[in-house]
C-alpha cells in the first residue's frame, strides 16, 4: 500500500504516459472515430497491434465521458495492483497459500520488470491480467479434469492475444509442454 501511495499515485497526478502507451491512445483515440481496422499512424494501413486494449480504453472513455489518454492514465492506478493480487489468488488456489505467497514474494522481488513497469500502463504488462485468469481456468480444468474448462482456457487465451501476444503465447506454450511430457510419461 505504502509502495503504491508514494510511487505510483504521483505518476498518475503528474501525468506520465510510458513510451507504448502514445501507440496505445492513439489507436484508442481512431477506434473513437470510426477508424476500424485501419492503422491510426500511417495512413492507408492495416492494423498491426492488437485492437483489444484500445477497443476497451475507448469504450470505457465513452461511457465515463473522459478521454481515452485520462483512461490510459488511470489504468496503471487501478489495474496494475492487480498483478500480483491476481498472481496470489490464483496460484493459492491452484496450489496452496504457501505456494502462493513464494510465487508473489519472487516476482515483486526477483523480477526488475515489475519493479520498472508497474509505473506504467502497458499492455504487455496488463495482459498479465487475463493471464491469471487463463491460468485459474487451466488450473480449474485439470483439478476437475474437464474438457469444458479446458477449452475454455484455450478460447481465453486465444481472445486474450487480441489484447497482447506475449503471455497468452507462453501460457500456450507452457500448457502445450506440460501436457506433452505427461504424455510421453504415460
Amino acid at each position: 500500500g505504502l509502495f503504491w501511495l508514494f510511487s505510483v499515485l504521483p505518476i498518475v497526478r503528474e501525468e506520465r504516459h510510458p513510451y507504448d502507451g502514445f501507440r496505445d491512445i492513439a489507436s484508442a483515440l481512431h477506434f473513437q472515430l470510426g477508424g476500424g481496422g485501419s492503422d491510426p499512424a500511417m495512413l492507408g494501413e492495416t492494423l498491426w497491434y492488437p485492437p483489444l486494449g484500445p477497443m476497451i480504453a475507448a469504450a470505457c472513455a465513452r461511457i465515463y465521458g473522459t478521454s481515452p489518454d485520462r483512461v490510459y492514465l488511470w489504468s496503471q492506478l487501478l489495474i496494475n495492483w492487480m498483478i500480483p493480487a491476481g498472481l496470489y489468488v490464483v496460484v493459492r488456489l491452484a496450489w496452496g497459500a504457501r505456494v502462493g505467497i513464494a510465487a508473489v514474494t519472487a516476482f515483486l522481488f526477483a523480477m526488475p520488470w515489475w519493479q520498472e513497469y508497474v509505473l506504467m500502463h502497458l499492455a504487455s504488462w496488463q495482459s498479465l491480467i487475463g493471464a491469471w485468469v487463463a491460468l485459474a481456468l487451466y488450473a480449474a480444468a485439470e483439478r476437475r479434469t474437464s474438457w469444458s474448462l479446458a477449452m475454455l482456457c484455450g478460447v481465453w487465451l486465444g481472445a486474450s492475444t487480441l489484447f497482447h501476444p506475449l503471455m497468452p503465447g507462453i501460457l500456450a506454450a507452457a500448457i502445450a509442454l506440460r501436457t506433452l511430457c505427461e504424455g510421453v510419461a504415460q
